[in-house]
């Protein structure tokens, strides 16, 4: 199963991915395999410009799973936080909250934010 985050679904949404990007994402859909928290799906919908994106992204929400963001995936966020924080890590919140739903739902994670990279190297192996 795969965490798709908002750097992934926004080319998606507006017809921007590359085809090879493309091609991989639909599969995952159609499979089922592919879905979004809802950290994901209010920076998705807080960019709508317009009722016929708003239906895009109502129709997208359709066709994937919706990883619920629970107790066990907040307490992982405030570890993320808190080593970020120490090591000098500036990420934004939903970042680390994404990373953390990847993590607690044993989720591959999907994205093109170079956040990611910068919290997962300062986490311990």
């Amino acid at each position: 199963m795969t965490l798709a985050d908002t750097s992934v679904c926004i080319p998606y949404l507006r017809g921007t991915m590359p085809e090879s990007e493309h091609t991989d994402f639909v599969a995952r859909m159609i499979r089922r395999e592919l879905g979004i928290t809802s950290v994901v799906w209010v920076e998705l919908f807080q960019g709508i410009r317009g009722k016929r994106e708003e239906k895009e992204l109502a129709d997208f929400v359709e066709m994937i799973q919706f990883f619920e963001f629970d107790q066990k995936c907040w307490t992982e966020t405030a570890r993320i936080a808190r080593i970020c924080k120490r090591r000098g890590v500036n990420v934004p919140l939903s970042d680390i909250q994404i990373l953390a739903c990847s993590l607690c739902n044993n989720l591959e994670l999907l994205h093109h934010d170079k956040h990611f990279g910068s919290i997962q190297q300062v986490l311990p192996k």
